[in-house]
């Protein structure tokens, strides 16, 4: 099976995503799973160091389903991590890592992300493009 979907704008990725999730919900789950994961590796070396206890505590969690949502969360479990990410630079300043050191890797990948879901999705089912 192969199939092939052009779309031309964020909102088009948007609807084709919706639509995606209404037959293959488990590979758009996976697809945001895996971009995820993108985020918190290039989230990690930003995060500030002391002990490396809060790099040491990130995470990706598994996809699921509630009606027509599909989440997938990703963080940092330590009690401290948002505080610290929210924290200017300056005022503190930090001998490796920075504030946002989530935020800014997200935000960094947020315009592409649609397109990326629905080429993986599509991928996952032989598509091409």
């Amino acid at each position: 099976m192969s199939m092939t979907f052009k779309c031309r704008s964020v909102a088009e990725l948007t609807e084709r995503i919706e639509r995606l999730a209404q037959v293959f919900p488990e590979g758009v789950g996976q697809a945001m799973h895996e971009e995820a994961g993108i985020i918190m590796n290039e989230s990690a070396p930003q995060v500030p160091v002391d002990t490396g206890f809060l790099r040491s505590t990130g995470y990706v969690k598994d996809p699921y389903q509630e009606g027509q949502t599909i989440t997938v969360e990703m963080g940092y479990y330590a009690n401290y991590a948002a505080p610290v990410h929210d924290i200017p630079d300056p005022p503190v300043h930090h001998e490796v890592g920075k504030a946002h050191f989530l935020s800014d890797p997200f935000d960094a990948k947020a315009p592409e992300l649609p397109r990326r879901i629905v080429e993986r999705v599509e991928s996952y089912l032989g598509g091409s493009d």
